[in-house]
Formats: structure tokens, C-alpha cells, sequence
């Protein structure tokens, strides 16, 4: 650790919140693995080491009926690193892939690696030295299904939004939340409270079904992974017994194909967790607007959601610090988009749906390995058109990618420029 920061306390959380969780902690250095290890062990759990790879393979696919409910590993070993490590228990059919944390030194690292961050093995990232509040910053965080430390604190203090944000046309809805974690479940149902909203609730996906047969509200925020029946399964059943107001997803994937997937089940957006206040009342603000009670038709102009159009900073972390290298892809990807929206383009007046959707792919992949979310969602609605052959949806969803790109290009000019 830190020496600096060894008296840093744990956030705000429920005393026995640690208390008997299993955590599995990997480091061929045995002295920065027990330093860990003793500071977990401090805060309530159940520790057990490795001094390698290979015997936290062996610890992990163990009779123990008792599963590790966290990970921390190196990603500097011998033999089978970190990302080697990760991929041996994601590619295991007989594990059940734990959260993961690695530990890696500042600096230093290529595109490979930063690709494989993108595989999504791991949860979080901690760089060395590690200071105490970043390591329990990152656990409360992924043992509270990704839930925003702050928010998490301050649930009873959450503000209505300012004079100048104030929703207006969306007020006094009545909206289901349907969660299984208590804690996600009453930060939503804070939020739309002090914001005029009328609260339903379900736990499981199941009862979700149920409550909309029977109440009809006017919005669902729907997780996607709950007990009994997960928030896809329900979607699905709710839109089969004719249900035509907007699902969103509450999930804790970003990913293109996480979006892709809720929206083949009838979803019709979704957040990512950690959420804030903003993105919860931007979602009513976009489908429950004044004339907005069905999921409203794509317009011509940028998308409005709480992404920027262009996340440098996300870029160079998701490349582990190398900056020189995010700045030097840039000006070849805005030169390739280029050619590609109007490749796209003169596809859809062709209606060469298969060019549609493999150059959509390329950019829905360019933009999301370098945090261009906006330019990404809307490629990747352009992709599912083509491989749908739908002409109306693909007429519909080209000029949000015609409208973002000129943005992310301004943006990315201004970066290479500063």
C-alpha cells in the first residue's frame, strides 16, 4: 500500500457489510499479498491466498461448495499472468466467474493490453501502490452491484434538480422499479420521489411481469440480473402480453452487445450502473415527455443521452496511461469514419443491407474500443438494421450517425490541437 494513505478509513457502509465474504487475493509477492490480505481480513472477510496463478486456478475449481465472491490479482506473475489467469476462469464451463480486480503497475502498456481490457475479465483496476481508500473505494463498489460510492452514502440527501433542470412536462408518472438489490432499488426510488413520481415495485423479474399486467405504469426501469426471472425474460413477456410504454434496462455493462441484447428482448434504452439522478430523469425526459407515452421515433439530430461525445480521458485509461498512443490512433480513425458514414450511406440508398451492417460493425467497434459512445450507439443500431434487412430502421438510425460524427470529429480536432 500507500504509506501516505495506511489511516484512510472504509467508506460509509453497514458494519457486517464485509463481514464472512470470501475473497481471494493473488500475488507472487508475498509481501504485498499479505499487506492486502491483513488490511481485507481487518475489514470483515474471509481471506485466502495464492502465490500464483496456477494455485488460485486449483483454490477456485475446489469442492468447496462456498464460492469467492471477489478476486484481486496481479497482473505480473510468472508462468500464467493476470490476463491469463482471467481467461483460464472465464473460459472454464465449470467456474462461475467471481468480480475480479487486477493490479497492475502505471504506464507502460500497449494496444494488446488494452484490448484485452475490453474483453471485460476483470471489474475494476487498481494501479501500484495501491492506497487503501482505492481498494475499498473498488470493493464496496463491486459488492454493491457497481452502486455510486457517493450516492450510496448521502441516499436520504439527494436533491431535487435545480431551478434550471427542473423536468417539468415529466412529472407525477407512475414508474416500476424492478430490482432485487435493496440498496439500487431505494436510490431509484429516492430519485423519482423528489422529483414528483409515483413508486412501484418488484424484486424479481416475475413479480415485475405481474405488476404491469396489473397497473400498467407508464415506465419500467428494469434490471437485468435478478433471482427467479431476469429482467430480459421479463421484458420479453411483458412486450408479448402487449405492454407498448418504454422498458429501460438498469445494467452494469456499457458494452455494444449488452445494448444490443436488451433491445432484441423490447427494451427500449437503458442506463449503465453507476447511475446518477441526471440519467435517471434524462431517460423520463426522453420517453415520458409531454406527447411521449410510446417510445418515440429517432430524430435528426445528436443523441441525447449523459455520454460525452468523446471520453478522452476514458480512451487513454481503457489504454492503461499510454497517451501518446490514444493520440496517434485518432486522426487515422476520423479519416477511415469518414469514408465509412458515407459508405453506410450510399448503402442505405441502395439498400445493400449487408454493407450496412459490416461497416456499421467497424464503427461500432473503433468507437467503442476508444470511448466514442455516441458515435458507437449510433452505429451499432445501423448494424442490428442491416443484419434485420430493415430499410425503415436503418432510413430511420442514419442520420443520428450523420449528426454525431461531425461532433466527435470537432472534438477529437480540438484534443489533437490542445
Amino acid at each position: 500500500f500507500d504509506r501516505a494513505d495506511e489511516n484512510v478509513v472504509l467508506p460509509v457502509v453497514p458494519g457486517d457489510f464485509f463481514a464472512g465474504r470470501r475473497v481471494l487475493v493473488v500475488d507472487d509477492n508475498d509481501v504485498i499479498r499479505d499487506r492486502i490480505s491483513r488490511t481485507l481480513s481487518a475489514w470483515g472477510f474471509n481471506v485466502d491466498e495464492a502465490g500464483s496463478a496456477e494455485e488460485a486456478l486449483f483454490l477456485i475449481r475446489s469442492s468447496d461448495n462456498k464460492k469467492y465472491e471477489l478476486v484481486i490479482v496481479d497482473q505480473t506473475m510468472p508462468h500464467i499472468d493476470g490476463w491469463q489467469f482471467a481467461s483460464e476462469v472465464h473460459s472454464d464451463s465449470g467456474i462461475v466467474p467471481p468480480r475480479m480486480i487486477l493490479m497492475s503497475m502505471k504506464g507502460g502498456v500497449g494496444a494488446v493490453e488494452a484490448k484485452m481490457k475490453l474483453l471485460g475479465w476483470f471489474d475494476s483496476y487498481l494501479t501500484k501502490p495501491i492506497r487503501q481508500s482505492d481498494l475499498s473505494a473498488s470493493v464496496f463498489r463491486l459488492l454493491s452491484s457497481d452502486m455510486d460510492l457517493e450516492e450510496a452514502e448521502d441516499l436520504e440527501e439527494i436533491e431535487s434538480v435545480g431551478e434550471d433542470e427542473t423536468l417539468t412536462s415529466t412529472a407525477g408518472f407512475r414508474i416500476l422499479i424492478a430490482e432485487d438489490h435493496e440498496v439500487n432499488r431505494k436510490l431509484l426510488q429516492t430519485i423519482l420521489e423528489k422529483n414528483g413520481h409515483q413508486v412501484l415495485e418488484a424484486p424479481n423479474g416475475k413479480v415485475a411481469y405481474e405488476v404491469v399486467a396489473r397497473e400498467k405504469p407508464d415506465l419500467v426501469f428494469m434490471d437485468c440480473q435478478m433471482p427467479v426471472m431476469n429482467g430480459y425474460e421479463s421484458t420479453e413477456r411483458i412486450r408479448k402480453g402487449g405492454y407498448e410504454a418504454p422498458v429501460i434496462a438498469v445494467t452494469a455493462s456499457a458494452l455494444a452487445e449488452e445494448r444490443e441484447k436488451c433491445l432484441n428482448c423490447g427494451m427500449s434504452d437503458l442506463v449503465t450502473k453507476p447511475f446518477k439522478q441526471t440519467d435517471i430523469l434524462m431517460m423520463i425526459e426522453r420517453y415520458l415527455g409531454i406527447g411521449k407515452r410510446l417510445i418515440p421515433k429517432v430524430e435528426n439530430k445528436p443523441v441525447e443521452t449523459g455520454m460525452a461525445v468523446f471520453d478522452y480521458a476514458a480512451a487513454v485509461d481503457t489504454f492503461l496511461g499510454n497517451e501518446e498512443l490514444v493520440r496517434s490512433l485518432l486522426r487515422p480513425q476520423m479519416e477511415k469514419m469518414e469514408g465509412e458514414v458515407k459508405m453506410i450511406r450510399d448503402a442505405v440508398s441502395g439498400k445493400d443491407w449487408e454493407t450496412v451492417r459490416t461497416t456499421a460493425h467497424s464503427i461500432k467497434g473503433s468507437c467503442r474500443n476508444m470511448d466514442m459512445n455516441r458515435c458507437g450507439e449510433a452505429a451499432a443500431v445501423l448494424e442490428s438494421a442491416g443484419k434485420n434487412t430493415d430499410e425503415q430502421g436503418a432510413v430511420a438510425a442514419l442520420p443520428r450517425l450523420e449528426a454525431e460524427f461531425p461532433l466527435l470529429k470537432a472534438e477529437v480536432e480540438k484534443i489533437l490541437s490542445s
